[in-house]
């Protein structure tokens, strides 16, 4: 079960951090070099062992991360308070979607959308995947990525997928076990959240 969206990803270089982030104000929390999990360097374009990830509640909570050496540009977009992200194939995408969110993934035309709007969120989180020849992401990639979501259960993925092992990381003060979900017919990847306990 979806207890609550956390926050949308935003990738950017080391060398990008200070001009980015002067306009954004004093983060909720930050942590620099924070070791990058074995899972999620399998899901790089340029494997890096940390990165600096600065965290901001604002209108819609982004934690912007930060690594030497940053992927391609994303084709993930955030455009009034909605994601937009890119499948290959509907069937297989949607299933994947229906894998994460209890199938409450709706068709209109050609687009796939879902609420990613967990049980203790107020506000809603639209997600809309649109047709296109290629889909192919990386949690690296530049600009908008990977939404992660606060969870209570274990996921499986559907064919077509793959569900990383969950692993453990203190951020925030907080043990949290993550894990990642990707499907070769949509560009999204998801971050998968239990936190686990308080450390602080």
């Amino acid at each position: 079960m979806i207890i609550r969206f956390d926050h949308i990803t935003y990738i950017a270089g080391r060398s990008e951090k200070e001009a980015l982030l002067d306009d954004l104000g004093a983060p909720s929390f930050f942590e620099e070099k924070l070791p990058n999990l074995k899972a999620k360097k399998e899901l790089m374009r340029n494997m890096a062992d940390d990165h600096d990830l600065y965290f901001f509640e604002g209108a819609y909570p982004t934690e912007y991360i930060f690594y030497d050496e940053p992927g391609n540009k994303s084709r993930i977009t955030l455009k009034d308070g909605i994601i937009y992200g890119s499948y290959t194939d509907k069937e297989k995408a949607r299933t994947f979607l229906e894998a994460i969110f209890d199938k409450k993934v709706t068709d209109e035309q050609d687009r796939l959308k879902c609420s990613m709007k967990g049980i203790l969120d107020r506000q809603d989180y639209p997600l809309i995947l649109e047709p296109a020849e290629q889909a192919i992401s990386y949690v690296d990639d530049r600009g908008y990525g990977v939404p992660a979501l606060i969870v209570n259960s274990d996921y499986s993925a559907p064919d077509g997928a793959v569900c990383t092992d969950s692993e453990r990381i203190t951020v925030n003060g907080k043990e949290l076990d993550i894990c990642f979900m990707k499907s070769g017919a949509a560009d999204i990847i998801f971050e998968l959240i239990k936190v686990a306990k308080e450390t602080k």
